[in-house]
């Protein structure tokens, strides 16, 4: 499967929010393995540069391969 950050969620969470959302999001969906994560989006020019770059950086450092 690929996706799961709500694009609204990425724009209002700040630092650790995003970090502890990315955790879960990775816990819940990628259970059996291939996952790819992402906004399930495009990344709009609205979100916060920073938010995308921390959701990734977490995907990167918590991902499980």
């Amino acid at each position: 499967s690929f996706g799961g950050f709500d694009m609204n969620k990425i724009c209002l969470m700040k630092g650790d929010e995003i970090r502890k959302h990315v955790r879960y999001i990775i816990d819940t969906c990628a259970k059996n393995g291939s996952y790819a994560f992402g906004t399930g989006n495009s990344v709009a020019n609205y979100i916060p540069p920073e938010n995308f770059l921390t959701a990734l950086e977490e995907a990167v450092n918590y991902g499980k391969y």
